[in-house]
């Protein structure tokens, strides 16, 4: 799992435990759970997260990784937190205004293509595409709740062609239109 700096900035005192534990592991939690561990520490509760409200996932997602932080602060022999280094610093450089290719990720990491694919794959279970949608998307959804700038503007600026193919994209990861993630979170505007 990897955890933003929207997260880590977070200034809900209830949160301090969870937000200073991820910041130790530079916000990456690599879990290998037993059966029994999994089904009760992660795999019950982020199935029930899904049919809750999005006050109510945040609630649980705080729950389950204070249940982690507690396990590993325990040192159980079934989760360990590894730190990894790496991986912060090319979610920040692929988060940057700039477009950013796999070929200059590679390079900037010193690392070949190959060995960049594998440790996405082993390290996120994802590619590069799919890694760079989701955070490019992640930064659009971030400017439709919090400010009021067009949506064409706001696909140039998360680095899409064109505001068809953002449309599209949001929709498919959101599965809601930019418009509509907008309605439903202007109340952060009106706030």
């Amino acid at each position: 799992m990897l955890f933003g700096n929207e997260l880590l900035d977070t200034a809900i005192p209830e949160f301090q435990p969870v937000i200073h534990w991820l910041k130790a592991i530079n916000q990456v939690v690599t879990l290998t759970l037993d059966t029994k561990c999994k089904e009760s520490l992660y795999k019950t509760p982020m199935l029930e997260m899904k049919q809750s409200n999005s006050v109510e996932q945040v609630t649980k997602v705080v729950s389950i990784l204070d249940s982690l932080r507690t396990s590993c602060d325990k040192n159980e022999p079934h989760i360990t937190a590894i730190q990894q280094a790496w991986l912060p610093r090319l979610i920040e450089y692929i988060s940057a205004d700039e477009i950013r290719s796999f070929t200059d990720c590679a390079s900037k990491f010193n690392m070949s293509e190959s060995s960049l694919k594998r440790l996405l794959k082993k390290e996120l279970d994802t590619n590069f595409t799919e890694l760079y949608r989701h955070i490019r998307i992640k930064k659009a959804q971030r400017l439709l709740a919090r400010t009021s700038i067009p949506i064409s503007i706001i696909a140039e600026q998360s680095n899409f062609n064109s505001v068809r193919s953002f449309n599209e994209a949001f929709k498919a990861y959101s599965s809601v239109t930019p418009k509509q993630f907008r309605i439903e979170h202007q109340w952060r505007l009106n706030g």
